[in-house]
């Protein structure tokens, strides 16, 4: 699951349950025209995390150009698995969306045995709505400052029987799995650490506990900016405003080792082609607003310049093959889906 972004927005806009529109957009929805009533967002998370978030701000930016609500409906659970099935079998018409995640649609087909969904077939890809870097951070006493140096550390600390210690917020985690792709890429061993939750993930780093986290820009911002915590890296391919001196792991030499986690909307699969290409004009329109361009920045996110349906889906089964090779070269399975 992803974490919070901007805990009192997010929960100052999970108070509204329905995205309301500001008087008539300039996109008019005329009778028998679509949308032609609410839509509804299926969000698979709990209120106030940066899935949320995301996906009502994009909510609200839409729904300024449409005569119609668009309701934000969270189906919160293990995995997102819930309310990812409640949106497939949800009707084929384009009034029910969903909000669905790297974790949802590209991670959780080769974590888990006997997945409920098939990530790719029972979905339609509209479009990704914002991606979030994790952000490679170190504790202090290692005394290091790149990439290399965590490297060549690690190399050292496995040669004596010590492994470096990761965290993460849970197994099958996106900061689990980047520590697991930064082992495959870079050719080091680390022991990870799984907790129930980012917090304590990132209270044992600071403690010193635990060696390094890849963790979202909210969770470590404060500790990078006090030097508490020493950036090596962001898996983005381009450099965050929020870090913009912390170069990207393809800067370093490690392209291989980019992961972005990424927020897209997704319908169930089967809706008609017309419905498709509006929902994705609406959406990539919503995303050019210079005001929530600008919230986006502040925060953090960003945003895909060009992501039609064919574009998202060629990239979504890209990254389903992807965490497949990494999860099946890591043993690590899951039970349930």
């Amino acid at each position: 699951m992803l974490t919070t972004i901007h805990q009192a927005v997010g929960l100052r806009l999970a108070a509204a349950a329905i995205i309301g529109f500001v008087g008539a957009g300039p996109l008019h929805a005329a009778q028998g025209e679509y949308p032609s009533r609410p839509i509804t967002i299926i969000v698979p998370f709990t209120a106030g995390g940066s899935s949320d978030v995301t996906a009502r701000r994009v909510a609200e930016t839409m729904a300024k150009r449409i005569d119609q609500p668009i309701v934000i409906q969270n189906q919160p659970s293990a995995g997102g698995i819930v309310g990812v099935n409640a949106a497939k079998r949800a009707a084929k018409d384009g009034y029910t969306l969903l909000a669905g995640t790297i974790s949802t649609h590209a991670i959780n087909g080769g974590l888990y045995k006997n997945l409920s969904y098939d990530p790719v077939d029972d979905f339609t890809p509209i479009t990704r709505i914002g991606s979030f870097p994790n952000i490679l951070v170190v504790q202090k006493s290692l005394d290091i400052g790149t990439l290399d140096e965590l490297i060549t550390l690690a190399k050292q600390r496995e040669a004596q029987g010590n492994p470096l210690t990761y965290a993460s917020g849970g197994v099958g985690s996106t900061s689990h799995l980047g520590g697991e792709l930064l082992q495959q890429v870079a050719g080091v061993e680390l022991t990870h650490v799984p907790y129930k939750g980012a917090a304590g993930a990132l209270s044992d780093l600071l403690g010193g506990r635990i060696d390094l986290i890849f963790g979202n820009s909210q969770l470590v911002l404060s500790h990078i900016q006090s030097g508490t915590l020493v950036p090596l890296a962001v898996t983005t391919s381009e450099r965050s405003n929020l870090f913009p001196d912390v170069p990207t792991v393809a800067e370093i030499g490690f392209p291989e080792a980019e992961m972005s986690v990424w927020i897209g909307l997704f319908a169930p699969a089967g809706i008609p082609s017309e419905v498709t290409d509006r929902l994705s004009k609406l959406t990539l329109e919503a995303l050019a607003d210079p005001e929530l361009v600008e919230q986006f920045r502040a925060e953090g996110v960003f945003i895909e310049k060009d992501d039609s349906s064919e574009a998202f889906r060629a990239e979504q089964i890209r990254q389903v093959e992807l965490w497949k090779r990494v999860v099946d070269k890591a043993g690590i399975a899951m039970d349930g889906g």
